[in-house]
């Protein structure tokens, strides 16, 4: 984290979305690779990968008394806290984020449920100030690219002992004074967004190696003289289907007001173009407690059935982090109905889908409804009152229109009075 100063040019020389992924590791797994011809999945993923998960974390609820960590849990010169990032192995959570005193330091905090933290150590890197500790591993190696703008590089290190040791490994782009480091790995390739202290401006730069060969893109910056959205605000996320989410900090009004979702339409290594999701802004300032003047940062993780996400807040200048969450997935059963999975599934020419009216009092009021991957409702299959008993609703790949349907991850949501009960379904043309 970083207050606002003028921006320069760079110097070329860089909602929930519906669908029930298996809680299951290995068939999330497969669901991915069976995305991998239509959507965005690397041949070597990083960690963490989204690439299974339909759903986007916009939908945002508090998931404890926040907030969670704040300076005066650390040592007494330190000041506050903020710019958090998540990272999850094996069943620790780790909360990595800057811990500012004299200047910014890079420390970590651990927890049992993903909730609750306790703060562990600061990390020994460089002698001026860094944030923004960007964590995440690859091939099997541990990876943390802080903000160092103050040397004039964006800077990889990699971890000789996880997560307490550090050593320098390698420089991606140099050359200016670079803040808030994004990554995120799509079709095969490394992107990373970054921005200027003035957070006016975003660049883009990409490579097919992650230590070496980056270049600027030729569209770069991407976003121009805009300090609403210029400036990576944590995390960005590459879902199910190739769906990218860029989240931005809206810096125009004051520093860190809120943090905005961005879609990304488009991205190649010629063109690029992203939407701002109507959701926008997913987190903003309150106007009282601890958050109450801002919020401008956003580090995700999904959690089987729920994201969570580490953000921070801002109250007269004191920051401190706070945990959220999207609301849990439905199960497949509910009071009165049970919803049974497609069948086929991954389907190409139809699918058929179950469902149980199991309530003997009578008769029930039933929407079956399906969902694209950005949360907009595509066709409803079934609205009508049922006698308990097994029924059967075939789908043939089109929407209330009669236009086929392009490859992804659907959700298709069964409801009554009594409850909503929710699967996933794959459809590849």
């Amino acid at each position: 984290m970083r207050h606002l100063d003028n921006g320069h040019s760079l110097n070329r020389t860089y909602h929930r979305l519906p669908g029930n992924p298996s809680h299951r590791p290995v068939l999330i797994f497969l669901l991915g690779m069976l995305c991998a011809p239509w959507g965005a999945r690397a041949d070597v993923p990083m960690i963490p990968d989204f690439t299974a998960v339909p759903y986007t974390p916009i939908h945002l609820q508090p998931a404890a008394t926040n907030p969670v960590l704040r300076g005066s849990d650390l040592p007494d010169s330190v000041q506050f806290v903020a710019d958090p990032f998540l990272y999850r192995e094996s069943d620790t959570w780790y909360l990595f984020f800057e811990a500012y005193s004299d200047r910014g330091h890079i420390g970590y905090a651990t927890s049992a449920d993903g909730i609750h933290y306790t703060f562990q150590h600061l990390l020994t890197l460089e002698n001026v100030h860094l944030s923004y500790p960007f964590v995440f591993s690859y091939r099997g190696e541990h990876y943390l690219m802080p903000e160092s703008g103050a040397l004039g590089q964006v800077r990889l290190y990699k971890a000789q002992h996880f997560p307490d040791t550090w050593a320098y490994d390698t420089t991606l782009v140099s050359g200016a004074p670079l803040v808030d480091p994004t990554l995120i790995r799509y079709q095969d390739r490394w992107w990373l967004f970054v921005s200027h202290s003035g957070s006016v401006n975003c660049f883009l730069f990409y490579s097919d190696s992650l230590r070496s060969g980056w270049r600027e893109h030729p569209m770069s910056p991407v976003v121009h003289n805009d300090r609403s959205r210029a400036r990576a605000a944590g995390r960005s996320v590459v879902l199910a289907d190739g769906v990218i989410v860029r989240m931005a900090q809206k810096n125009d009004e004051t520093y860190g007001g809120a943090v905005r979702a961005c879609r990304v339409d488009t991205l190649t290594t010629t063109r690029y173009h992203e939407t701002e999701l109507p959701e926008s802004p997913i987190l903003q300032a309150s106007g009282q407690g601890w958050n109450a003047d801002g919020m401008h940062q956003f580090g995700a993780w999904w959690d089987s059935d729920r994201w969570l996400v580490a953000a921070d807040g801002d109250s007269a200048s004191f920051w401190s982090i706070g945990i959220y969450q999207t609301a849990p997935l439905e199960p497949a059963t509910a009071p009165g109905i049970v919803l049974g999975a497609a069948a086929p599934n991954p389907a190409h020419l139809t699918t058929s889908i179950n469902f149980l009216i199991r309530d003997p009092a009578g008769t029930q009021t039933v929407q079956m409804e399906l969902y694209n991957p950005m949360g907009r409702l595509v066709r409803r299959l079934v609205d009508g009152t049922f006698p308990p008993g097994a029924y059967r609703q075939t789908w043939d790949g089109k929407d209330g229109e009669g236009r086929a349907c392009p490859s992804g991850i659907y959700l298709v949501r069964l409801r009554s009075p009594q409850g909503t009960a929710s699967r996933s379904l794959v459809w590849l043309r």
